[in-house]
């Protein structure tokens, strides 16, 4: 969360919705606030590109997972393209 918010700062980060993925500020902040064992995932568009950014594309946990946890991942990313969750791993992608 911490590198995240640094990229949001430094203006980075697409911010804006993308595809069926309703953004950054609206989805991903939110979630990885509540719950700090959740990790983001994503991708950099070289700085030498006039479209330059890093976009994040979901995300995930590798451990195992409080009820609340499944619950809120669930409802939040229900939508996502690629949707994973067990009871020790969550994963979620947009593409």
């Amino acid at each position: 969360m911490t590198a995240l918010q640094q990229l949001i700062d430094h203006r980075f980060v697409e911010m804006g919705c993308w595809n069926e993925c309703p953004g950054v500020a609206a989805l991903f902040l939110p979630f990885l606030e509540t719950h700090t064992g959740f990790t983001a995932h994503g991708y950099v568009v070289s700085p030498e590109r006039p479209d330059s950014r890093v976009t994040v594309e979901g995300i995930e946990k590798a451990d195992l997972l409080m009820k609340e946890e499944v619950i809120d991942f669930a409802y939040a990313f229900r939508g996502a393209d690629d949707f994973e969750l067990v009871n020790d791993y969550a994963r979620c992608w947009y593409d």
